[in-house]
């Protein structure tokens, strides 16, 4: 399979930045993107995914929101896509690849700046996560932080800040997906000070960790624009005989690490 890409493109209507688009899903072998902000109206989305996606498969929630915040584009000679539920912040879709021959959920979200517009995501991730029985992916622009040491610049983090998205993440069972490079996502370079932020967040579930198999996540290096974009790439072909068994320290972070480990 090729790789999965996420990008908060934050406006796709200039050539340069479709040109930008094309260059990067070729050169890092992508095969099913996630774009955000694209500021694409309703009645040119069919011209620009044909001319930058000829042939791949499309969809966006543009039924869910008139600004279509999150468009799906696939190669359709690699995985099937069939949306499931959707909302102005977050679409999720069931996923079949067809060299793997698995299925897995995967939910793209682009969420809102303020903590009040946030608060129908969160219920609609538990909703979701109540439902979900197969490996399941989470990716996006979050628009918050999660920990207090994922902002340098700007306002300190408080707790209040944090709790909702916590609380979401413990209440769907999601760990963070190890990452590498950049620590940060995105940043605020114009007025007096520089702000570095992680708002960009890939998830997944213990499902996920049981039956895919090995991916890396890399936060590629900020282009055109204030958002690094993120691919996940699978590390080798899937073992069929049974999987080693990796650890990665993140997972300790989790809030019902220890709780888990210990019920075996």
């Amino acid at each position: 399979m090729d790789n999965i890409l996420w990008w908060n493109v934050r406006g796709l209507n200039a050539p340069n930045k479709q040109k930008e688009v094309k260059l990067l899903y070729s050169r890092e072998g992508i095969g099913l993107a996630g774009l955000v902000e694209t500021k694409i109206k309703g009645s040119k989305i069919e011209q620009v995914a044909n001319k930058l996606f000829e042939g791949w498969g499309s969809m966006t929630n543009l039924d869910y929101h008139p600004n279509e915040r999150i468009w799906l584009v696939w190669r359709t000679d690699y995985s099937q896509i069939r949306m499931v539920s959707g909302m102005a912040q977050a679409i999720t879709y069931e996923v079949v690849y067809r060299s793997l021959q698995k299925i897995m959920m995967l939910t793209v979200v682009y969420v809102f700046n303020t903590k009040e517009e946030r608060r129908p995501l969160w219920n609609y991730l538990e909703a979701v996560g109540v439902n979900v029985s197969q490996p399941w992916i989470i990716m996006g622009d979050f628009n918050v932080v999660l920990h207090m040491d994922n902002r340098i610049g700007g306002n300190p983090v408080s707790m209040a800040e944090v709790k909702e998205f916590h609380e979401c993440v413990e209440n769907c069972g999601l760990l963070e997906f190890p990452k590498q490079r950049s620590r940060y996502t995105w940043n605020d370079k114009h007025g007096g000070s520089i702000i570095f932020s992680k708002i960009d967040w890939v998830f997944v579930n213990s499902e996920w960790l049981d039956s895919m198999p090995d991916f890396s996540t890399t936060f590629l290096p900020e282009m055109i624009n204030d958002h690094s974009p993120m691919k996940l790439s699978m590390l080798n072909s899937p073992n069929k005989g049974r999987k080693q068994f990796k650890y990665c320290n993140v997972w300790s972070s989790h809030p019902l690490f220890l709780e888990r480990v210990k019920a075996g």
